[in-house]
């Protein structure tokens, strides 16, 4: 049976947020921090649905500008279908701008979703046959009023409604009889329902006048007070779990797929009121809008620790999936399973290793030790063994010999063909390698690489070249020793689709700061694969560029720094794009690396 899927239908945005370190002085430059990234209510609905393990597909339109790539690449490892995805090539990329206080409080914000009119009832019919397989359908009131009206009449899944604020929530009056499910905040729900709310009675007065209208759930977000449900005849008052505020924005979107997954789960209303608040509770503790360590574990672990009164623990002690990126499971025992801290299966073993600052072993590093008989040791100690020339013993270097398909030589013909005597690559196989983004070696030196778990290298970038001519640029950076920290390939809605890990997050941030750091440099397209990453540069043809070498080492410099742990091989592999043939090539590349995970030079099995 087909896994039930949900369709998101809003907006994305390219979010600046910032912060100010102290109280804000209107009228002036105040001190602060500034961070960029894809956002957009709906979009954000759609990320967290997919961090809580629901197929999401997300209909919107798709502007063809320099944000274009950023978005598609972060959708991707976010798990979002953009698939169905109206594509605007003329258009512009709606933008998010928010100033917060130094407590993280949202002060003002300033939205341009031009493009959401893009979202027509033209293109919508076309996806009639999605929206009503559905099992559930999000709306937010970015759309036009067209485009509310014409789902709220042809759509026959349950439409879960986000004002997103007072004046754009006033497009959602006519229709909130045949809408399922409201989520306003109190101010929204005051607006819609013409009675100022000041205490229960008035809260309850407000909610009556709503479910008049035909609507049949309505959730109304009440800040540090927690939620008021009113579901037909059904009401509960849910008070907020413990939560240490880093960032305020982003709360309403993850209880927005806190509530749609509470219903898909057939959550009575005060457990589906606890679920998504735990849900909201856990986003805003993060500085990023959507917060990584997001899971079905770690919101149902708060949801019941609030029940229970259980102080909130950090999101990784929460759930051991919220840490190694694991999909959350659908049955309570397995969910149970990863809130208690039971073993899980390899490569999660590794993964978490990694995380802890324990540092796990490759397989071929493995496989060597238990071909020779001897503990398995790191690629360092052997690589280190080789280069300086120490001479394995006889039973260990025949092992080794058959290990690589190479018959036993003497120590010294053994060393010096591993290191330094391989033969000159033929032009013709380095161009192949270089538009495929594999390193130019040869095959022996590749074996000999996997056995030893020393990493291939381009040792120089192309001789004489100006790294800082205008052009596209092909870059893959790899992590040491090819560890999977970065992110996990899982099977999607339609194909195979990444899923972040917290590493994979700093990564994806500091590839999203790139063009706010350079504003000559586009990132065309980018993919996070579980132990390397690709990257599609231009750089601007008109004006003075940073080089290529410079962009890639601050961008390792500012993960390593916020990782706190050395995480990168050292260098990485460049194409320079030189055809337009060339630069498809590379995209498509790029795009499809996620389904042709099991077949990539840099695959690790997972066992």
């Amino acid at each position: 049976m087909k896994q039930p899927y949900v369709a998101v239908v809003g907006g994305i945005n390219i979010d600046v947020c910032g912060k100010a370190f102290g109280p804000l002085i209107p009228r002036d430059s105040n001190p602060g921090q500034l961070r960029l990234s894809p956002g957009g209510v709906g979009r954000n609905a759609a990320h967290n649905l997919a961090l809580l393990g629901v197929p999401v597909f997300l209909l919107t339109a798709l502007a063809g500008d320099r944000w274009e790539g950023l978005i598609r690449g972060s959708c991707k490892a976010a798990g979002i279908d953009l698939s169905r995805a109206r594509y605007v090539p003329e258009g512009i990329t709606s933008g998010y701008l928010a100033i917060e206080g130094p407590e993280g409080d949202m002060e003002l914000a300033l939205c341009d979703n031009r493009l959401a009119e893009e979202i027509t009832p033209a293109y919508l019919e076309e996806q009639l046959e999605l929206l009503n397989g559905a099992a559930a359908v999000v709306l937010d009131a970015n759309l036009t009023e067209q485009a509310i009206a014409f789902l709220a009449e042809r759509v026959r899944a349950p439409l879960f409604a986000d004002p997103v604020s007072v004046r754009k929530g006033e497009k959602l009056r006519p229709v909130l009889g045949r809408l399922f499910s409201l989520k306003p905040n109190r101010v929204e729900a005051e607006a819609l329902s013409g009675v100022r709310i000041t205490d229960r009675n008035s809260l309850e007065l407000a909610a009556a006048k709503l479910l008049q209208t035909g609507l049949r759930r309505l959730c109304v977000s009440l800040g540090s007070r927690g939620v008021y449900c009113a579901w037909d005849t059904e009401r509960c008052l849910a008070p907020c779990p413990e939560t240490r505020l880093v960032n305020a924005s982003g709360g309403g979107d993850a209880m927005t797929a806190g509530f749609v997954r509470a219903y898909l789960d057939g959550l009575p209303i005060e457990a589906a009121a606890r679920f998504a608040l735990a849900c909201g509770s856990l986003a805003v503790e993060s500085p990023e809008t959507v917060n990584p360590a997001l899971c079905y574990a770690a919101a149902r672990e708060r949801a019941v620790g609030a029940v229970i009164g259980r102080p909130p623990q950090p999101p990784e002690a929460q759930a051991v999936g919220a840490v190694i990126g694991r999909p959350p499971q659908p049955t309570e025992t397995q969910a149970v399973g990863a809130v208690i801290g039971r073993p899980p299966q390899p490569p999660e073993v590794q993964t978490v290793g990694a995380v802890i600052g324990r540092p796990p072993q490759p397989p071929e590093a493995q496989t060597v030790g238990a071909v020779i008989g001897r503990p398995p040791q790191s690629p360092e100690a052997q690589a280190v063994g080789a280069v300086i020339g120490r001479p394995p013993q006889p039973p260990e270097a025949q092992a080794v010999g058959a290990v690589i398909g190479r018959p036993p030589q003497p120590p010294e013909a053994q060393t010096v063909g591993a290191v330094i005597g391989r033969p000159p690559q033929p032009s013709e196989a380095q161009a192949v390698g270089a538009v495929i983004g594999r390193p130019p070696q040869s095959p022996e030196a590749q074996t000999v690489g996997a056995v030893i778990g020393r990493p291939r290298r381009k040792r120089n970038r192309l001789e004489a070249y100006d790294y800082t001519q205008g052009g596209a640029y092909h870059i893959v950076l790899c992590t040491e020793g090819r560890k999977c920290v970065f992110s996990q390939v899982y099977e999607g809605a339609d194909t195979q689709q990444l899923r972040l890990y917290p590493l994979g997050q700093m990564v994806e941030q500091a590839i999203l700061a790139i063009p706010v750091h350079y504003p000559t440099v586009e990132i065309v397209r980018y993919c996070v694969m579980p132990n390397h990453v690709h990257l599609l540069l231009r750089l601007s043809t008109e004006q003075e560029n940073p080089s290529v070498s410079w962009i890639i080492n601050q961008l390792k410099g500012a993960v390593t720094k916020k990782a706190g742990t050395k995480i990168w091989q050292k260098g990485f592999y460049d194409q320079v794009i030189r055809s337009e043939a060339d630069f498809q090539a590379a995209g498509e590349y790029i795009e499809y690396n996620p389904a042709k995970w099991k077949t990539d030079d840099y695959y690790v099995s997972p066992h």
